[in-house]
C-alpha cells in the first residue's frame, strides 16, 4: 500500500475543508460575490509598459475605508477577497487587513508583483492567516515592456517555497512570449513545489492577444502542464483556442472589482459598463447583474471572471 506523506495528507484535509466551504456557500448564497478583488491601492513601484492598472502617484486607500468594505461584503456573504493595486504590499497596514478579512470571510489572497516581499513579511501574512498569494510572470528575461519576469523574482519565489504557510500561485501570462519560454516558467516553478496557471495576455478591454501564433497544440500541452490550485479550471487556458464563442458573465455578482474610490464595477476593464458604490451595494442589485448581459464578454479572457463565472454554468 502507497504512503501518503504528511504534507499530502494536510492538502488533501484542507482541499475538503475548501470544497465544503465553497459548495456550502455557493448553494446558500445564489447571487452573492464568490470572490471581490479589492483595490488598495493604484500606486506601484512597476512600470510595466502594457499595464493600465496603476500609477506613481495615487494615494494609499484609507485603512478605515477598507475595513468599512470588508464589513459591508461580510453582510453581502462575501466568500473571498483578494487584496489587489497597483502593488498592495505598499500599504503599510496591508498584514493587519488581511488579519481583519480573515476574521471575517471564508478565504483571503493577494496579488502581488513578489518585487517586495521578505521573509519578515512572509511571516506576517502567515500569521494575519492569508490563503493564497498569486504572483503573475511576463517571462523568463527582463525587457523594455517588463521586469516582472522569472530572473527577477526567482529569489522572491524560493523565500516563499521556504517560508509561506499559505498556497503559492505562480501565473504565467500566456501571449507575452514565445511559447517555449512560457512553458519553462511552468517547469521552474513546479520543481519548487508551487502552483501553476497559465492566462492570458490581453489589451485594456481584457480582451485576447496572441501575439505569437500559440494555437491548439500548444494550450493543451500548458494546460496539461499547469499545476492548477483548487477551484480552477484548465477552460481559462483553452479559451484562447475559442475566444469568440459565448459564454454567460456573472461579473457584478459572482465576481467584484472594487476600485480605489471604493466602487463596485463588473471587472477593471469595463468601468464604463456599470459602477455603485460598495456602501449601495444590496442582493437585489447582484440579482440584477447575474442575469444581465454583458457586451464585452465574447474576447474576454479574464481568468478571475470566467473561473468564477463557470460554477453557475447551469443557471440561464
Amino acid at each position: 500500500m502507497k504512503r501518503i506523506s504528511l504534507e499530502r495528507l494536510n492538502q488533501l484535509k484542507k482541499g475538503r475543508h475548501y470544497l465544503s466551504t465553497f459548495y456550502t456557500h455557493f448553494i446558500q448564497y445564489p447571487y452573492s460575490p464568490l470572490l471581490a478583488q479589492v483595490v488598495v491601492t493604484r500606486r506601484c513601484n512597476l512600470q510595466c509598459g502594457y499595464c493600465s492598472e496603476y500609477d506613481r502617484s495615487s494615494p494609499l486607500v484609507p485603512a478605515e475605508r477598507l475595513e468599512r468594505t470588508i464589513e459591508k461584503l461580510k453582510a453581502l456573504k462575501l466568500y473571498g477577497i483578494t487584496f489587489t493595486g497597483g502593488e498592495p504590499t505598499l500599504h503599510p497596514e496591508l498584514p493587519r487587513l488581511i488579519r481583519i478579512a480573515s476574521e471575517k470571510l471564508p478565504h483571503v489572497s493577494l496579488i502581488t508583483n513578489g518585487f517586495l516581499l521578505t521573509r519578515e513579511m512572509i511571516e506576517q501574512f502567515n500569521d494575519a492567516g492569508l490563503a493564497r498569494l498569486q504572483i503573475s510572470l511576463d517571462g523568463i528575461e527582463p525587457t523594455e515592456v517588463t521586469q516582472k519576469v522569472l530572473k527577477n523574482t526567482e529569489k522572491k519565489i524560493g523565500l516563499l517555497s521556504q517560508y509561506a504557510r499559505f498556497d503559492v500561485h505562480i501565473n504565467a501570462v500566456l501571449g507575452s512570449i514565445p511559447f517555449e519560454e512560457t512553458l519553462g516558467i511552468l517547469r521552474n516553478v513546479r520543481a519548487a513545489g508551487l502552483e501553476t496557471t497559465v492566462q492570458w495576455l490581453h489589451d485594456h478591454k481584457g480582451h485576447i492577444l496572441n501575439p505569437y501564433g500559440i494555437g491548439r497544440k500548444e494550450i493543451k500541452l500548458l494546460a496539461k502542464e499547469a499545476n492548477l490550485p483548487l477551484f480552477f479550471s484548465k477552460s481559462i487556458t483553452q479559451v484562447g483556442i475559442n475566444a469568440d464563442k459565448p459564454w454567460k458573465c456573472r461579473a457584478g455578482s459572482r465576481y467584484l472589482y472594487i476600485d480605489e474610490f471604493s466602487n463596485a464595477n463588473f471587472c477593471a476593464h469595463s468601468r464604463e459598463l456599470w459602477q455603485c458604490p460598495v456602501d449601495e451595494l444590496n442582493q437585489d442589485i447582484f440579482r440584477e447583474n447575474f442575469y444581465r448581459d454583458k457586451p464585452c464578454n465574447v474576447g474576454c479572457t479574464l481568468g478571475c471572471v470566467r473561473n468564477v463565472s463557470r460554477y453557475d454554468v447551469f443557471r440561464r
